[in-house]
């Protein structure tokens, strides 16, 4: 409501109280007239601002309430996230990343390993949630370690296709005892073995990003708890 409303309405108000008065009963109600008049029209700005205050209140509650609830959100994304990645990286690291590391310097990787599971359900089933994380580093720090992770795993698939190839290779050699069959063995170890290089490089970039994001996601974690 506007003041000219407020208005109008306080003066149609105040002139209903006395018009069933004699003139002369309102001119020496004059005085009386305009303290209502001036009360009603007060009391009215006042009602109105206090209505406006509790509606402004009600939406800046809901409004704070929405990004609790979203900061909520994200925050257990990420505590998801650590939780995955710390099992998931440490599991990797047990069954692959220790007979990597472990290799002698030009010495062929020849071990297999299927990859039929999911790596990253939280990561891949809320990439919305990374658009709401605030913390630049930290967002930036995740894309990074899982595109590495991914791509290492794309190079440990292919690897694991010139290993079966070289196995197939070998067999052959092995049951025919034909020298060719044998140099194509040979040809194929050393494919195996120059990979093995780029293999273990490609591993020890990614290995380095993926306890970095872990040691990000932990101290998030922690903060979170002491506030």
């Amino acid at each position: 409501m506007d003041v000219a409303n407020i208005w109008q309405d306080s003066l149609n108000t105040v002139n209903g109280w006395f018009s069933a008065e004699s003139s002369g009963e309102v001119l020496t109600l004059a005085s009386v007239s305009l303290l209502a008049l001036v009360s009603v029209v007060v009391g009215a700005f006042i009602a109105n601002h206090s209505i406006r205050k509790l509606a402004r209140e009600s939406i800046d509650r809901q409004h704070q309430q929405e990004i609790e609830n979203q900061q909520a959100a994200v925050d257990g994304y990420l505590h998801a996230l650590h939780v995955e990645s710390k099992v998931v990286f440490e599991t990797f690291q047990t069954k692959i990343g220790k007979a990597l590391e472990t290799l002698e310097q030009d010495e062929a990787f020849l071990k297999s390993y299927p990859q039929g599971s999911e790596y990253f359900c939280v990561y891949n089933r809320n990439t919305q949630m990374l658009g709401e994380v605030s913390n630049d580093a930290l967002r930036l720090q995740i894309v990074k370690a899982n595109s590495l992770f991914k791509a290492f795993l794309d190079t440990l698939r292919y690897h694991d296709q010139l290993v079966a190839h070289f196995n197939a290779l070998d067999l052959l050699a092995e049951q025919s005892q034909k020298p060719i069959d044998e140099g194509a063995a040979k040809r194929q170890l050393s494919v195996v073995r120059e990979h093995t290089k780029a293999l273990k490089l490609e591993h020890s970039i990614m290995s380095s990003q993926m306890y970095q994001m872990i040691a990000m996601l932990r101290s998030h974690r922690h903060k979170k708890v002491d506030e």
